[in-house]
């Protein structure tokens, strides 16, 4: 069970109210293109479902979990928040298509480099990023017995031409670290006003959350050299870019849309059993 702290706006400010939640480890997966096991497809028309605000601090491990997810919640306590009350930052959107069907993380990553005035093609970005080129085995159903780890390195075709998954915060940490060196931060199991405390400061964040923004209720698990990864098919990563005491806002690199609006509650859900991802930079 993870603590996490949702902060809610009130006359003159935030609150934030520490409750638990269940989160999932740092394997979940991506844009998947084949057919063969019926899994499913992306399409543009992915409806955007509203997000929230909290912290994490300690979670527990739900490894080879694979069944429905339903997070539960406890209110423990409530403490004042400092944040300003709403925060936006105006960053160019970058799509991630029709080049990289599977390549948010690095177009999430070409707009954070766009803001921090270091730009990078996303097509760089893509050849650069480090890389596990695990093969893909199926078994006799079809379903994917071992593959590679998006901790490793991105897993599949990036372009979607063939199988595709993804990747974590960590390579696209390292590859952040090349092009900003000592700018980097990994924010990734921080509590979430960290992540809104950077937005304030007027640093945007690359985000894993999934293309619907809202908790995944199904989770699969193969093998990997590096361990087992647990995954959703829909996992997917945005730019953070503000919030106010209804939303949050991202640039979402699937559909093009700059500064989409998102409830706060289920976004931060879905960001929490993403393994609570996120990267940025300092000034």
């Amino acid at each position: 069970m993870k603590k996490i702290t949702i902060a809610l706006a009130v006359a003159g400010g935030l609150i934030a109210v520490t409750v638990c939640i269940a989160a999932i480890p740092h394997s979940a997966a991506h844009t998947w293109t084949g057919q063969e096991s019926g899994k499913p497809q992306l399409v543009a028309e992915a409806s955007a479902i509203p997000g929230g605000t909290p912290e994490a601090s300690e979670s527990e491990s739900i490894e080879g979990r694979t069944g429905a997810w339903e997070p539960q919640a406890e209110v423990i306590n409530v403490a004042l928040a400092t944040l300003p009350s709403s925060a936006m930052i105006e960053v160019p959107v970058i799509d991630q298509l029709p080049e990289l069907f599977n390549g948010c993380e690095v177009t999430s990553l070409a707009m954070l480099l766009e803001a921090a005035g270091s730009p990078v093609d996303k097509m760089e970005l893509a050849e650069r990023v480090a890389k596990d080129r695990t093969p893909l085995v199926r078994n006799e159903d079809g379903a994917i017995e071992s593959w590679g780890n998006p901790d490793v390195g991105f897993v599949g075709d990036m372009t979607g031409e063939t199988d595709g998954y993804g990747v974590y915060h960590g390579p696209i940490f390292q590859l952040l670290a090349e092009i900003l060196p000592r700018r980097a931060a990994d924010l990734t199991e921080l509590p979430f006003d960290e992540l809104l405390t950077a937005v304030a400061d007027g640093r945007p964040v690359v985000i894993w959350t999934n293309i619907n923004f809202t908790p995944e209720t199904l989770m699969e698990t193969w093998q990997s050299d590096a361990g087992p990864v647990q995954m959703s098919w829909y996992e997917h990563a945005v730019l953070l870019v503000g919030y106010d005491d209804e939303y949050m806002y991202v640039n979402d690199p699937f559909d093009g849309a700059a500064a989409k609006p998102i409830e706060r509650d289920t976004l931060i859900s879905s960001w929490l059993q993403m393994g609570s991802q996120a990267v940025t930079y300092r000034k």
